[in-house]
């Protein structure tokens, strides 16, 4: 954490996304314009072409600038930023937790269409531009594909889901993920398929209540440590898998007779 500047030289070809210069901040951050893998910029790193950030040592309100198409894995510092503002040229936002904890609403803009759900595990509210074409937002708190059908994030600080949309038919990967004050979900009728750590790490959870639509359902309790309850209006045995993950097994689950 003393480290207070790098100098990446010519022949430096791969760099990995994963925190590869940890979680502290840089006061210098510098590639060699030989190099034809990498440049900096206003002391962050990006791809040759500047349409890829790996790394930004910005804190604070943080502008990433215009020709981005990605924000890679680990671009941010752990700690210091507290908002960010994302180009219209972005496609893709890549990785776990690449929105870090400090930021509390992200816009994202017309031209995303790909992004990984794990990026927003911190996040409290989300805003799609009405433009997009891929996904779409309801009162800044789910995170759905335009057609409405999957659900891709909940927000952080959700107390309760009493404005669930009815259009939902699948609860993608870590969708309610982190959701650490929520005590009870009952899905609505629609539901077909939970993926897995759907309700990964929701440390307050104690009921879920999913309907006879449910057709699959992966490992998606896992670290979910106060879930006691989780009733299935199915017979026992139409749905495989069980207890998926759910840390008191089997004893929790509650099938219709």
């Amino acid at each position: 954490t003393s480290i207070k500047e790098i100098y990446i030289s010519k022949n430096v070809k791969t760099i990995g996304e994963d925190s590869a210069f940890g979680i502290h901040k840089l006061e210098k951050l510098v590639v060699d314009e030989e190099n034809q893998y990498y440049a900096s910029y206003d002391n962050d790193l990006y791809s040759k072409n500047y349409e890829i950030i790996y790394k930004c040592n910005k804190i604070g309100d943080v502008i990433i600038r215009d020709g981005v198409k990605e924000i890679a894995r680990g671009t941010f510092i752990a700690a210091g930023v507290t908002s960010i503002e994302l180009p219209e040229s972005l496609e893709k936002i890549s990785g776990w937790g690449t929105i870090p904890a400090g930021v509390n609403y992200i816009y994202i803009p017309k031209n995303v269409t790909s992004i990984s759900f794990s990026s927003f595990v911190y996040l409290n509210n989300i805003e799609v531009s009405e433009e997009n074409e891929v996904y779409k937002t309801v009162n800044n708190k789910y995170l759905l594909s335009k057609d409405g059908k999957t659900l891709y994030f909940v927000s952080k600080n959700a107390a309760n889901i009493n404005d669930f949309p009815s259009t939902i038919e699948v609860l993608d990967y870590y969708s309610f993920y982190n959701c650490d004050n929520l005590e009870e979900i009952i899905l609505t009728s629609k539901i077909k398929q939970i993926n897995n750590s759907a309700f990964s790490n929701c440390d307050k959870i104690k009921k879920v209540e999913i309907p006879n639509t449910i057709e699959k359902i992966e490992s998606c309790f896992s670290e979910s440590n106060n879930l006691t309850e989780i009733i299935i209006h199915k017979k026992r045995g139409e749905i495989s898998g069980e207890p998926w993950g759910a840390v008191y097994g089997t004893r929790v689950i509650k099938y219709d007779e």
